[in-house]
């Protein structure tokens, strides 16, 4: 029995509409950031009785942006940390904005191994996708059973994240998250992401295919 051919126009239209797509929506980039910093000052991320800088059980800091006209995907979440012990166990989690503030938790990002120094400690993301147009919220804490803590360092003077998405500022409080007090305190971090096609965009991939095609059989 004869098999079915796939006739090789198909076969060829489909690569190209595949390779354009997958080259317009494998562009990761850094979505907003205010690295590098120049580690002027930082938040203490306390464990459950203080640790190294007393105070406050449990404090969480938190870091929103609001995204533009695009949905992206989550790649991961850069930090600018010092860690005193690796007993820490520092969290960073995706909150959606209600009022304002971080309310409802979306999504937990994968933590790196506490290493004592200072660097920019990448946390990685298990895939979520940040819609368009919609206000975020990174919240930082140290789900710790000891006493310690570990800094998230900061600019001074302060520098205001930037890029194609814009800060709506930070959040601290004395306890676990989420944290809803305003802070001054602008903790450097960023936030890389790739493009999600719209249909439209995947449409006009098409096409282009298709011409591609169509200008190679001329």
């Amino acid at each position: 029995m004869d098999k079915k051919r796939i006739p090789v126009k198909l076969v060829t239209l489909q690569f190209a509409i595949c390779a354009l797509f997958a080259f317009h929506s494998a562009q990761a980039i850094e979505i907003i950031s205010n690295m590098p910093g120049n580690d002027g000052t930082s938040t203490f991320i306390n464990g459950p009785v203080g640790g190294s800088n007393g105070g406050g059980a449990f404090n969480s800091k938190a870091a929103g942006f609001t995204m533009p006209g695009s949905a992206y995907n989550l790649d991961f979440v850069t930090l600018r940390l010092e860690f005193f012990t690796t007993t820490s166990a520092p969290i960073v989690h995706i909150y959606d904005d209600v009022g304002g503030n971080p309310t409802n938790l979306l999504h937990t990002l994968i933590p790196p191994a506490p290493v004592v120094g200072i660097d920019n400690f990448v946390f990685a993301s298990g895939g979520f996708v940040l819609n368009a147009s919609t206000t975020y919220w990174m919240v930082v804490w140290n789900d710790t059973p000891f006493a310690n803590s570990f800094r998230w360092l900061a600019s001074l003077p302060s520098v205001t994240p930037t890029g194609i998405a814009t800060s709506a500022g930070y959040r601290f409080s004395n306890g676990p998250p989420p944290p809803t007090g305003n802070s001054t305190t602008l903790n450097s971090y960023s936030v890389n992401a790739t493009f999600v096609p719209e249909p439209a965009s995947i449409i006009a991939l098409g096409i282009g295919g298709v011409l591609l095609l169509l200008r190679r059989r001329k």
